[in-house]
């Protein structure tokens, strides 16, 4: 029944986020026992948000949204990831939209699940730029009164510019994306330096998620990362 929906929904109201569907209160229960019966904690989660929809559509994405921020409290999560969406050449009024959209939602999350902070991560789209998403970030805290964090992935940078990028966003990040591909015989990861991008983070990190996108056994891929992220973490403490 699930699957019917989601089909109709993609069709005829494409604004509509496919994984709306699937937030029903049985489907959370069953995450969270699976959870609880595993010991594993769930720090983060995650939505796939559009900040930049038109306003005749923006309900279904502020339903998704509230949805998410449900969701993460139901699981335990501190913090609920966002992406702002649109193209990177988005207009200042696109912007100002966005930046009250943020902040809408920002002193409901504070108001309603003030234990589960929004992380805006750069994601392309109308964060291409660095300074942009700052910008964004720093306009919405501004008028929500709240905080709202950074989630810095280091892999969504332009190859030109992504070392500004990386100067610019690791200090402030709240979350790190550790992304993986493929890694050398010395089990560094061959993509980005990680030596030099995890001492750019600042002490406001306080959660990091592995994402392995490489080819082969993800399993592999992602015990791989953990063991570069803890070998390059006790490097930087000794």
């Amino acid at each position: 029944m699930q699957s019917l929906l989601a089909a109709f929904s993609h069709r005829h109201t494409p604004a509509i986020p496919d994984e709306l569907i699937r937030y029903t209160h049985q489907n959370l229960r069953r995450v969270r026992q699976a959870l609880d019966e595993s010991g594993v904690q769930c720090l983060v989660w995650t939505v796939n948000s559009d900040f930049c929809t038109p306003d005749t559509v923006w309900a279904w994405q502020e339903r998704y949204l509230r949805w998410g921020l449900a969701a993460a409290q139901i699981l335990g999560a501190t913090r609920l990831r966002l992406t702002l969406g649109g193209t990177a050449d988005a207009s200042p009024d696109v912007e100002t939209r966005v930046v009250e959209r943020l902040a809408a939602l920002a002193a409901y999350a504070g108001t309603h699940h003030p234990t589960c902070q929004l992380v805006v991560e750069n994601h392309w789209g109308i964060t291409t730029e660095p300074e942009r998403l700052l910008r964004i970030l720093d306009r919405a805290r501004q008028r929500a009164g709240v905080a709202i964090g950074l989630c810095f992935d280091p892999g969504n940078l332009p190859p030109e510019t992504r070392e500004e990028g990386w100067a610019l966003l690791a200090p402030q990040a709240a979350h790190l994306h550790f992304k993986t591909f493929a890694f050398d015989a010395d089990g560094n990861e061959t993509t980005l330096p990680y030596d030099r991008i995890l001492p750019l983070v600042g002490a406001t990190c306080e959660t990091v998620t592995i994402e392995f996108e490489g080819d082969g056994d993800a399993h592999t891929g992602i015990m791989r990362s953990l063991a570069l992220y803890k070998r390059l973490v006790v490097g930087m403490q000794a």
